[in-house]
């Protein structure tokens, strides 16, 4: 009986070594695919930045302390003219 086992161990590394490689390949191609399709869309939103739609920037912070600077600002402005 051990002698089949033994027999059958190159056979299980062959089987074992084809399974692993064509899950290999297989996660390769789902890799490049993801990989295509978010460059493909990087590159969609970086030639189009100047056509944002975006009309309420109040969710970012450095933008509201950027008004509110603005907003000082002129108020200084507007008493020292």
């Amino acid at each position: 009986m051990a002698l089949r086992l033994a027999s059958l161990l190159p056979w299980w590394e062959y089987l074992l070594g084809v399974v692993v490689l064509s899950a290999y390949r297989e996660f390769e191609q789902r890799v490049w695919l993801v990989t295509s399709v978010m460059l493909f869309d990087t590159s969609a939103k970086w030639l189009n930045y100047d056509n944002s739609q975006r009309r309420n920037w109040s969710d970012i912070p450095i933008v509201l302390q950027l008004q509110d600077l603005q907003s000082e600002y002129s108020e200084i402005y507007q008493q020292e003219k």
